[in-house]
């Protein structure tokens, strides 16, 4: 494991690049994120884009972990032996962009 990011207080685009190195940058894919039912319907409702969501809410997200590629598969495989659920929403970059977290 190489970095972490609480959020229970705080939202997926706000606190993932807090977590980095400058000198990189998280993409995160929309479609790996499956949130409580009450943020489905704040999205619905206000009409909120994923972005947007993803700005100002942790979307049932509660702890972010990033691992190492090499060490990713043995990772896996402790948190599942444990029971602990878990899955990926995306990747680090070594890429410059502008935004430190981008939603894909």
């Amino acid at each position: 494991m190489l970095w972490t990011a609480e959020l229970a207080l705080s939202t997926v685009i706000g606190n993932i690049p807090r977590m980095l190195p400058k000198h990189l940058n998280a993409t995160i894919h929309k479609d790996k994120i499956n949130p409580n039912a009450i943020f489905e319907w704040l999205q619905k409702i206000g009409n909120i884009t994923d972005t947007e969501m993803l700005k100002t809410f942790n979307c049932g997200l509660g702890f972010v972990l990033s691992v190492q590629k090499n060490n990713y598969k043995n990772f896996i495989n402790t948190m599942l032996d444990k029971s602990l659920p878990i899955f990926e929403i995306g990747h680090i970059d070594d890429v410059k962009i502008n935004d430190r977290c981008q939603v894909i």
